[in-house]
């Protein structure tokens, strides 16, 4: 896991699984060197060939066989001073023990300068100097870690790095059963390495491979229960205290990797006593984060470590570990009723996060987590006290989204026969608000499951509970979403979504209430403008969206219908005041919705033609009035014309004079693409503005076309004869101005090969 910019430990990426070089000596930058290394490397890969196997006798030393070797290997000034002054003193194990105040001080003198040159042998010699001593080296260890943490606590290459952190970890090894009852005094010491001080990553990250030995031997079944818990709420009780404070977030990212690798075992295996740390860190959740709370620090980091160790085993190996997840939750399960009823939001957390990982491809056992989980919401929604207004998005971000996570990845086998109880589970009051939600939520996630578990369920919720709260405002949101991405039928279908018959009465009576409104609004009615455009428009328009996805009985669409349509004439009438936000309603979305209800109803009013046409240049940069006005006149255009029509028609004025003709001219030059195409398709049904020379028609093709590099030429070769059409035009043609307009137009496209 190499650092980061962002300071953060973060996974390193293994290289290409090709052929190995044939080089033996060859450059690397600091941070490849950095990621191949591992803490515990050294102790998986070692060979002691310093002994013979043979050699059993009392006499012999790691230490006086290691002096002498890295006596022919090592010839530095440093280290030759240290061996001419150890080796009279080491000859033999009943020697060095004699003088082991001695031979410590000398390392310890060492070590203290720092020498690059001697540093290798020297740490080697420590950790040889403890094996041969056992546990009379107790009294040095404090000193020799301080000796290894000043090493490493300053900038140092990749070679001293690997020789500091490879004998930390030896000597956590030799010390182990010195250390592991009561690891709080090592923990301390090598807390600022784990990310508390200021440190790159890596030795974050090496600090933390280091310790989750300890870690490991702490899991043993002889210490689990003291040793284990004690540095685990230890730790928790470190980090909640740096909550806050620059350092927090690498020292959370260090804790994390030291109880993942602590885990994790060789390859994708999970070490045997990986269940037990992580049963563990979820005993020593705080009783402060059993609950609605915005700062839950130990339950990331328990979702953390379980995010590492998902990635880095497979199903089988993963079992043991996600079966002690699922005891834990089943031990909180059969607890007495709690003080606190949101306790399993924690472990809610971190089914989530089991179920999330990976596509949930490395649970197993689906049923005990599915079951798990309803019992929990299950509790929570029958003993729950009410939620302040602060804590509505935990319950959100924690539990309701979690829920939906494991739903959504869990195979449908296992689903069933929890179906109506966690159904029942989320209707019931206190859950109750987020129904709506979590299903528009999971019908995100996978439509087609939505249809086949919850359909049914959330359509008798929409009889049942539509005017409850506030679910009417989220259906006409949600609903209109729902249908769209497939999740509830289209009307028309042999399955359809139909609304309560109580609630499209009231959509009515609402819409009878806007036609009743004194137009255009000044503050009548108690209706303030800013409340009005705010709040009331928004929702007439989803009210609008929601008839249009769902089924609706005729005789309510026809009685809207009439409404949009007495609406719409108020608002195309002349006025000399500017237009308020109630008519661009009308005029865009309430002419949408009149036409899309009118199809079922009848024909649509010819007579509005005249008023549309003399109201087209005062709404003409309203890209929704312009698509219904053309929705619009292609729905008249099989109608017979009307007297009124027609002698309008003739008494039309040239193109050039026309001010809808000019009006629609000028959108060519806007920015927005979506009005330049509506003005372009509206100019091509008017007989007074016919193509010449197609220029119109490549107007059009150039405007549906996509603007990215693979259009690019088509494009430009339309362009080019566009301009070259341009001159061969009559001299009163409309085109003449609507070219150069269109042009000025495609200059605002964001791309820079046009």
């Amino acid at each position: 896991m190499p650092s980061t910019s962002s300071g953060r430990i973060t996974k390193s990426h293994k290289g290409k699984f090709s052929t190995p070089h044939q080089k033996n000596h060859r450059w690397e930058s600091f941070a490849t060197k950095i990621s191949k290394l591992n803490a515990l490397d050294p102790l998986r890969k070692v060979r002691r060939h310093d002994l013979d196997a043979e050699d059993l006798e009392s006499t012999t030393s790691y230490f006086r066989n290691g002096l002498q070797r890295w006596g022919e290997l090592n010839v530095s000034k440093g280290f030759n001073d240290f061996k001419r002054q150890a080796l009279p003193v080491s000859e033999t194990l009943a020697q060095i023990l004699h003088f082991e105040e001695k031979i410590f001080a000398l390392l310890e003198e060492s070590l203290a300068k720092q020498d690059k040159e001697a540093l290798e042998p020297v740490l080697e010699l420590l950790t040889a100097f403890a094996h041969d001593i056992g546990t009379r080296f107790e009294k040095y260890y404090a000193k020799s870690l301080d000796l290894i943490i000043a090493i490493a606590g300053k900038p140092q290459d990749a070679d001293v790095i690997e020789w500091t952190f490879a004998a930390l970890a030896f000597l956590f090894k030799y010390l182990s059963r010195l250390v592991v009852p009561n690891l709080r005094p090592t923990y301390d010491v090598v807390a600022p390495l784990l990310g508390k001080a200021r440190h790159p990553p890596h030795i974050a990250r090496f600090a933390a491979e280091a310790m989750s030995f300890l870690i490991k031997k702490a899991a043993a079944p002889a210490n689990r229960e003291t040793a284990l818990i004690d540095i685990a709420s230890h730790a928790r009780d470190d980090l909640r205290s740096m909550v806050g404070e620059r350092q927090f977030q690498l020292y959370q990212d260090g804790l994390m990797t030291m109880f993942a690798e602590a885990i994790k075992g060789p390859g994708q295996t999970i070490h045997s006593t990986g269940p037990a740390v992580l049963a563990a860190l979820m005993k020593t959740i705080p009783e402060t984060e059993a609950d609605l709370t915005p700062n839950t620090t130990w339950t990331d980091l328990v979702c953390g470590v379980l995010t590492s160790i998902t990635h880095h085993s497979n199903d089988e190996d993963l079992a043991p570990v996600l079966d002690a997840m699922q005891e834990q939750v089943q031990e909180a399960l059969s607890g007495s009723k709690p003080v606190k009823a949101w306790r399993f939001v924690p472990l809610i957390r971190v089914l989530g996060t089991a179920a999330g990982v990976r596509h949930g491809s490395r649970v197993s056992n689906w049923n005990a987590m599915v079951e798990n989980l309803t019992a929990m919401l299950d509790s929570m929604a029958q003993h729950a006290p009410e939620v302040t207004e602060d804590k509505l998005s935990l319950i959100w971000k924690h539990v309701i989204v979690n829920a939906a996570i494991v739903w959504h990845q869990a195979p449908i086998d296992a689903l069933i026969p929890s179906i109506k109880d966690f159904m029942t589970a989320l209707q019931r009051e206190r859950l109750m608000r987020w129904y709506i939600p979590f299903c528009a939520y999971f019908s995100n996630l996978d439509s087609t499951r939505f249809r086949s578990l919850f359909q049914t369920y959330f359509q008798r919720f929409i009889v049942s509970h539509w005017s409850d709260g506030r679910n009417e405002d989220m259906l006409c949101v949600f609903l209109p979403r729902m249908v769209q991405n497939g999740s509830l039928p289209y009307p028309g279908g042999k399955e359809t979504c139909n609304l309560p018959r109580s609630w499209q009465d009231q959509i009515v009576s609402k819409f009878e209430r806007l036609e009743a409104s004194p137009f255009p609004e000044r503050g009548a009615y108690d209706k303030d403008p800013q409340t009005w455009r705010d709040r009331c428009l928004p929702k007439y328009s989803a009210l609008l969206d929601l008839l249009f996805s769902t089924t609706v009985h005729p005789s309510a669409n026809a009685k809207i219908a009439e409404l949009l349509l007495r609406k719409l004439r108020l608002a195309l009438k002349p006025s000399s005041t500017l237009a308020s936000d109630e008519v661009h309603f009308s005029i865009s979305q309430g002419f949408h919705a009149y036409l899309r209800m009118s199809k079922a109803a009848g024909p649509v009013d010819p007579a509005l033609n005249p008023l549309l046409r003399a109201a087209l240049p005062r709404f003409s940069r309203s890209v929704g009035f312009l698509e219904a006005y053309l929705t619009y006149t292609e729905a008249t255009k099989s109608q017979p014309p009307l007297a009124e029509r027609q002698s309008s028609d003739s008494s039309e004025s040239s193109a050039e004079e026309d001010p809808v003709v000019q009006a629609l001219i000028e959108n060519l030059s806007a920015p927005s693409h979506e009005l330049r195409l509506a003005s372009l398709k509206i100019l091509q049904q008017f007989d007074s503005t016919p193509d010449e020379l197609q220029c119109h028609t490549l107007m059009l093709d150039i405007a549906q076309t996509a603007m990215d590099l693979s259009s690019l030429r088509n494009v430009a070769m339309h362009l080019r004869k566009l301009g070259q059409n341009y001159s061969q035009l009559s001299e009163n043609s409309w085109l003449a101005k609507a070219i150069p307009s269109f042009m000025f137009g495609m200059l605002t496209i964001k791309l820079s090969p046009l």
